[in-house]
């Protein structure tokens, strides 16, 4: 690897040294893509890294005015009489080094920058620690990285199924049982919904056999991470707390009364709508998720990417019972300038009994901004008949993958 900008700073801090920086001026790096830095400190800290491909303004002690010119890469908490080495990615062209520190001490602090292989991203924070000098080495296989991911041991990584199921249609429409409207999730003008939750019976409620609460995953006001836990009340529609950008999931957490094996599901249809109070009842035709009757679980064709988050779709499963002609449509909406643009990332065709395993890598983002949808990403999983439909079609869709944090 190349390494350009070899500078050492050091700086006394006084007791008024939050957002303190320890240069009056941005450092250049060009298209270097890594940074190393070694710190020596007195005392606790907050180490803040910033970065820009535009470069920044004198700072001087004044930096109030001055926040819109940067984006904050990282925040390092570190404790007091401690060496620290570390090394991550960076993609700016212009970096400053800030601390937040109340206490007066002194911190010693050297930086270099390289090039490294391209669009390297550490496995996990724990990885940060390997160590880079003439080569970066992934040493860990990808085998138990995979295993990792899946016993949720990496921080800033998940894993992810997506799971629906459903009957072709003569017309493209999501797959699923449930034949609701599909109409007005993608109302581009309806991007944070109040929602009603209810059953289609009403022993799903207290003191009946059936379900009593229902946990809720899905994005808020610009895709923030969202959950809630809502009690049912049988047929009677409540209202969430939560206003959703998008429901991703649902799942039975409670029940109404203790039950034997085969009664420890929901009797009905647990449905999440959109909430319009002009309607009579206030209960809008636009189902958002659904637990079918007995499931205990929702199958939802659709996933909303929350703000700051990438969801990667590595394996496609299908199983299939098809005596028509029909297709599977794997599909990205991305919204930008109020409008939902649709690209077609695969699309499957189905005849009789099958059962598919398809290895694949599609990528969907989360906004990036955490005050605007633009860049919004969704996927949905749709299907359609190619003739009149006159057989039985019964198909299961599965999608496997993980979400990570952005620049992680």
């Amino acid at each position: 690897m190349n390494k350009l900008n070899n500078f050492t700073l050091k700086k006394t801090f006084g007791a008024t040294g939050t957002n303190a920086f320890l240069s009056n001026v941005s450092e250049y790096i060009g298209e270097h893509n890594r940074i190393k830095f070694c710190l020596k400190c007195n005392g606790n800290l907050t180490l803040k890294i910033y970065k820009s491909n535009n470069p920044f303004y004198t700072f001087g002690n004044n930096t109030s005015n001055n926040f819109s010119n940067f984006d904050l890469e990282r925040s390092i908490s570190y404790i007091s009489n401690t060496n620290y080495v570390k090394t991550i990615p960076i993609d700016g062209k212009y970096i400053m080094i800030g601390i937040d520190n109340p206490n007066s001490i002194t911190t010693e602090f050297s930086l270099s920058t390289h090039i490294g292989i391209q669009n390297f991203t550490p496995l996990t924070k724990r990885d940060e620690t390997i160590t880079t000098n003439d080569f970066i080495g992934l040493i860990r296989p990808t085998t138990n990285w995979d295993i990792d991911v899946k016993d949720d041991n990496l921080e800033g990584f998940e894993s992810i199924e997506i799971t629906c199921k459903g009957g072709l249609s003569t017309t493209e429409a999501l797959l699923r049982n449930s034949g609701l409207n599909d109409d007005g999730y993608f109302d581009p003008n309806n991007l944070e919904l109040n929602t009603m939750l209810d059953s289609n019976v009403a022993t799903d409620s207290a003191g009946n056999i059936g379900a009593l609460k229902i946990l809720i995953k899905g994005t808020g006001a610009f895709g923030a991470e969202r959950s809630e836990e809502a009690t049912l009340q049988g047929l009677t529609g409540i209202l969430t707390n939560t206003n959703w950008r998008a429901v991703n999931s649902m799942e039975v957490s409670d029940l109404g009364l203790n039950a034997g094996i085969g009664l420890q599901h929901n009797v009905g249809d647990i449905i999440i709508r959109q909430y319009y109070p002009q309607l009579s009842g206030g209960i809008g035709q636009d189902p958002m998720c659904v637990i079918e009757a007995g499931n205990g679980i929702s199958f939802n064709p659709i996933f909303d990417v929350p703000y700051n988050k990438i969801l990667y779709i590595t394996k496609l499963s299908i199983n299939s019972y098809c005596e028509d002609d029909g297709e599977i449509y794997i599909n990205k909406h991305t919204f930008n300038n109020n409008k939902w643009i649709r690209k077609r990332l695969k699309t499957i065709y189905l005849h009789s009994q099958q059962h598919l395993e398809i290895k694949t890598l599609f990528r969907i983002n989360g906004n990036s901004a955490s005050d605007s949808n633009n860049g919004a990403e969704r996927l949905t999983i749709t299907r359609k008949s190619i003739n009149p439909l006159v057989g039985t079609n019964n198909i299961t869709v599965s999608l496997y993958g993980f979400m990570k944090v952005i620049n992680l």
